[in-house]
């Protein structure tokens, strides 16, 4: 692949995220305005697969712009790869959830027979992909930073990508730590004490307060973040 199609496989890809978490941020501002439940859904929907789009693009572009840049091959291929990862782990657990295509589920309708998957296998694919995404900002930072050094371009280490990535993983951990009793009750309803009620009390205040944190600060530093990126990789000659 050539070295320009590289570079607006990662100027296209942060474009894509950037509109992705405007999107998110109208999502939110529709939901409090707007009573039409299927509008909110589609826009939903079309969030969930921007960032799947976005950050394919991004692992694309990361893992062809090492080839013409051997210094830093090292660090775009990780990243490709750590993107590759999350794209897929979030593409199955969207598809169990019935996020990415309306009316399907990866594993059926959710009832009594398959409540069991539901309470386990989507929590635990987001958490990895979680830690796939926290890792792959890191890797981020340091691409970003050798490429300063090789092009001038960018700013240098981005701190805001570090921030991004412990915001958003701080986020996630609180929505997966507070699914957990959630979960347990389901797995076995018939042994369910007021202590788990409790704790089920808890934790879906705490899932609810990661959730939001993931739809407030995320998106906004998101936007800043990737437009730092999009405007970097345009400086490329």
């Amino acid at each position: 692949m050539e070295r320009e199609t590289a570079k607006n496989l990662l100027v296209w890809g942060a474009t894509i995220l950037v509109a992705q978490n405007i999107v998110l941020i109208l999502l939110i501002m529709m939901t409090f305005v707007l009573q039409d439940v299927n509008t909110i859904e589609l826009v939903q929907t079309l969030s969930f697969w921007l960032d799947l789009i976005g950050f394919g693009l991004i692992g694309f572009g990361m893992l062809n712009i090492g080839i013409h840049y051997p210094s830093v091959g090292n660090f775009t291929q990780r990243g490709a790869y750590l993107a590759f990862g999350w794209v897929i782990l979030s593409i199955i657990w969207r598809l169990i959830m019935g996020m990415l295509i309306p009316d399907f589920y990866l594993l059926g309708d959710p009832d009594i027979a398959n409540l069991d998957l539901y309470a386990i296998l989507p929590p635990v694919l987001f958490g990895i992909a979680a830690v796939l995404l926290l890792l792959l900002m890191f890797s981020f930072n340091t691409t970003m930073t050798k490429f300063q050094e090789l092009e001038g371009i960018g700013t240098g280490k981005s701190n805001l990508f570090t921030a991004y990535a412990i915001v958003h993983i701080v986020g996630a951990a609180m929505i997966v730590v507070g699914w957990v009793p959630i979960a347990e009750i389901i797995l076995d309803p018939a042994s369910t004490s007021y202590g788990d009620l409790d704790a089920a009390v808890g934790g879906l205040f705490l899932a609810a307060l990661g959730f939001i944190i993931k739809i407030l600060p995320v998106p906004i530093m998101g936007i800043i973040a990737f437009l730092g990126v999009k405007n970097s990789f345009q400086t490329i000659e």
